[in-house]
């Protein structure tokens, strides 16, 4: 299945930002909430946007798959731009940067909205 693969992918990504954030907290020794420190903000923001983002986007993914309503070249290209716009994203929110942020916030609502389209008209104009 592709949605495996991408799980695997975004789940190993899941990872490291977990790392980072507990590498975050141990230099800036914050064990619990932000601290009123707006670079543990961002940390805790990342690692709390890909997990409101991810697991539902998968979801989506495999569903979409499952029905078979479009090639595997499209799911995969859909896997891709999830991947690359939570790694934007991420990128944009622990730098501060909207030229990261925004790509890749779009590269995650593209997909949402997409899928979640054609899924939606797949039952009802089969």
């Amino acid at each position: 299945m592709i949605t495996s693969v991408f799980a695997a992918l975004l789940g190993i990504f899941y990872f490291f930002l977990t790392i980072f954030v507990i590498k975050t907290r141990r230099r800036l020794k914050i064990s619990l909430g932000d601290g009123n420190n707006p670079e543990m903000l961002q940390a805790i923001s990342a690692h709390s946007n890909f997990q409101s983002y991810t697991p539902f986007l998968l979801i989506l993914l495999y569903l979409v798959e499952s029905i078979s309503v479009l090639p595997n070249y499209l799911v995969i290209a859909l896997g891709l731009i999830i991947f690359m716009g939570r790694l934007f994203h991420f990128q944009g929110i622990v730098t501060n940067n909207l030229k990261m942020r925004v790509p890749g916030m779009i590269m995650t609502l593209f997909p949402l909205m997409v899928i979640s389209l054609v899924i939606i008209f797949s039952k009802f104009f089969q």
